[in-house]
């Protein structure tokens, strides 16, 4: 499965070595003092901290690559209107001959992961919820056509049904074959719960985070109460 997705896609992989090189080549103004590779690193980016001062996100396959330069257009009119803390890029790098991958570097959001259980000051918890409440409410009043000029793809309920579709279609020919039948079965009827149910697929086009995790992409300070979305699909 793994040479096949390698094969489907143009995939970097890196190591702290070749990420400082990457750095010090596209950006020689900046003295690298530390860098290790982040704790949370998942599937579509290889992240390094840097002097403890800034993260730098390397893509690891062509599709996220994709993502990143719709971020780039988009996070800057984002950190104007949500009410937590985004990354913001002060270290874009579009790629060149030398240094072909693209990636990107902002300065650390302070805090942790938020877990199922984080240790909030009385009262806090209830002013966390308004919090992403509010953030999600701006996230999805952002004007739909906006982010379109910036660089996202025009959806509908139809493309969204049709990407599950592609989904499926895709884990049935690499991942299925690995599957017993009980789990085959139950991954086809999760599906057709869903893809299957039209009252879904009546709602209205907006611009969304598409990978809210709390135990990723949320970030809390606990020495200043402050709320973070740290990176999102959208």
């Amino acid at each position: 499965v793994e040479q096949g997705f390698i094969d489907q896609y143009q995939c970097w992989l890196m190591n702290i070595e070749e990420a400082r090189l990457a750095i010090e080549r596209s950006f020689p103004e900046l003295e690298i003092t530390s860098m290790e590779p982040n704790d949370y690193m998942g599937w579509d980016s290889f992240i390094a901290v840097v002097n403890y001062t800034h993260i730098f996100r390397f893509p690891t396959r062509d599709q996220v690559t994709i993502h990143l330069g719709r971020e780039i257009s988009l996070l800057p009119e984002l950190s104007k209107i949500l009410p937590v803390s985004i990354p913001e890029f002060d270290y874009i790098w579009h790629g060149s001959e030398e240094q072909p991958q693209m990636f990107v570097g902002y300065p650390m959001i302070p805090g942790d992961v938020l877990s199922p259980e984080p240790p909030f000051k009385p009262g806090k918890m209830r002013e966390l919820a308004v919090v992403l409440g509010r953030t999600l409410k701006d996230l999805h009043s952002f004007p739909v056509e906006r982010a379109m000029e910036l660089g996202q793809k025009p959806a509908t309920a139809g493309t969204w049904r049709a990407g599950y579709e592609k989904m499926l279609a895709r884990h049935q020919e690499s991942s299925f074959p690995l599957f017993g039948l009980e789990l085959r079965e139950k991954t086809l009827k999760l599906f057709d719960s869903y893809l299957g149910n039209d009252d879904l697929f009546g709602f209205e086009t907006v611009l969304v985070h598409g990978d809210l995790a709390p135990f990723d992409h949320i970030l809390w300070d606990p020495d200043t109460d402050r709320k973070s979305v740290v990176k999102g699909k959208s």
